[in-house]
């Protein structure tokens, strides 16, 4: 008896706050089922509540030092994304891009180099494609994504030209996996698998993947296996997931010469996997698209360092000092000779959360590349982060009425002081943890 109310006690938690969020996500996913249903208010009010829920899970097991049941856990996090994955994407139309990429892979053989506008006087296109090419934002940019996801998404025309559905159930799979291998990985670490919670359960994650379809999930989750690869000294099949990280999206960058070191037979594999996904594309269109040189040259969105920059320094200017100073900050880094010895031992969080802040536009889904790294290294900063980021969605595309004057991506200067001064307390309460728990050795 003293056991089974032991284990009621310990599974209370899990129960509860899962079944409430299962409620939540099922109100969004009834909510959004055409473009714009949801609101912003839906959506912060959902994943707000949500977000507090898997705290107070997370806290729970923390403070009265009770194992959850990684079945619980895993379970509800399988539900949730399953929600998403039945929910039309929010406030976010990105989407229309992948599947347009997929079809001028398949059709054309590339979708590199050709805007979509080159199309719209086009009589060949069906009616379907024909409302996908009219909803592409940014007609008049070639596509930015990388040639892993360019054969991702004409896979995904294969299976059914014009849906949405195989891109979300890869992109499910894909995060399911890395809440796998943070099991794994939370073992080697020692990191306690309530911890686990934070991720599993996380509003953001399961809103930018399961729901709203970005692919970065899919470089995340190939970063995560060379991890774990990593430890296991498996070197060459490290590099051939760091390239498919890196030709998933090109952030990857910042964590593959801290996992490949100066191995150069690493490199080599690195390069020649790097070269074959990418040569039937181009190698420079496909590792330097068009789409991507004008998203890096001209677009700002959600980046607080610019915004207190824009009166003393001109926006190149700017990039170039905030750039130099994070490379000399990696280079630092990747010369401290530790880093070799334990691949796990790589701070991830610290180093893509810098990374993120000297970029022009920082995206609510970016933050993928460094939540693993947070359950492994536990932090404050991280999860506020993954809470404070949803402010970004008041932009002008979001907020527009008759009365507003903001432009599409526009943010007031208010929205972006409160979401990066919540980041800033965060740190400051790691911070006072770090120095208390030094104290008390």
């Amino acid at each position: 008896m003293i056991m089974n109310a032991s284990l009621h006690k310990s599974h209370f938690p899990l129960m509860l706050c899962g079944s409430l969020s299962f409620i939540l996500y099922y109100y969004l996913a009834s909510q959004s089922t055409v473009y714009v249903a949801a609101t912003l208010w839906d959506l912060w009010l959902v994943c707000g509540f949500c977000g507090v829920l898997s705290i107070i899970s997370w806290y729970y097991y923390e403070y009265y030092r009770i194992k959850p049941s990684l079945y619980l856990i895993i379970g509800f996090a399988i539900a949730f994304r399953l929600l998403g994955f039945v929910a039309f994407p929010i406030l976010e139309d990105d989407f229309y891009r992948y599947l347009w990429d997929g079809y001028m892979l398949v059709e054309y053989g590339t979708p590199y180099g050709v805007p979509p506008s080159d199309f719209f006087s086009n009589d060949n296109i069906n009616e379907n494609f024909e409302n996908i090419l009219s909803n592409i934002n940014y007609p008049d940019v070639p596509t930015i994504y990388g040639p892993v996801l360019q054969w991702f998404f004409a896979l995904s025309y294969l299976i059914a030209p014009g849906e949405l559905w195989p891109i979300k159930g890869f992109l499910v799979f894909a995060d399911i996996v890395i809440i796998f291998l943070l099991i794994s990985l939370t073992k080697i670490s020692s990191v306690k698998n309530h911890y686990l919670i934070l991720y599993a359960w996380c509003p953001l994650i399961i809103k930018e993947f399961a729901i709203t379809a970005h692919p970065d999930v899919i470089g995340v989750m190939f970063m995560m296996i060379a991890l774990l690869l990593a430890h296991k000294k498996y070197y060459y099949w490290v590099a051939t997931m760091l390239a498919l990280a890196v030709a998933t999206k090109v952030f990857a960058i910042i964590i593959t010469p801290l996992l490949l070191g100066l191995y150069w037979r690493r490199w080599v594999v690195f390069v020649m996997v790097a070269i074959g996904i990418a040569l039937p594309f181009g190698l420079r269109d496909a590792w330097l698209p068009g789409g991507l040189v004008t998203m890096a040259n001209d677009w700002l969105f959600n980046a607080p360092i610019y915004l207190l920059l824009k009166s003393y320094l001109t926006f190149n200017t700017a990039k170039i000092l905030l750039l130099a100073i994070f490379s000399l900050t990696w280079i630092a880094v990747f010369f401290r000779s530790s880093l070799f010895q334990n691949p796990i031992k790589i701070r991830g969080d610290y180093l893509f959360g810098m990374f993120f802040l000297c970029i022009p536009v920082l995206n609510p889904w970016y933050m993928i590349w460094l939540l693993p790294f947070a359950v492994i290294y536990p932090s404050c900063w991280a999860w506020v982060a993954s809470l404070s980021l949803f402010i970004s969605y008041a932009s002008g595309i979001n907020t527009n009425d008759d009365q507003s004057s903001l432009y599409l991506y526009e943010q007031q200067t208010i929205f972006v002081l409160v979401e990066f001064g919540l980041i800033a307390l965060g740190l400051f309460i790691d911070r006072i943890r770090k120095v208390q728990m030094l104290k008390s050795k």
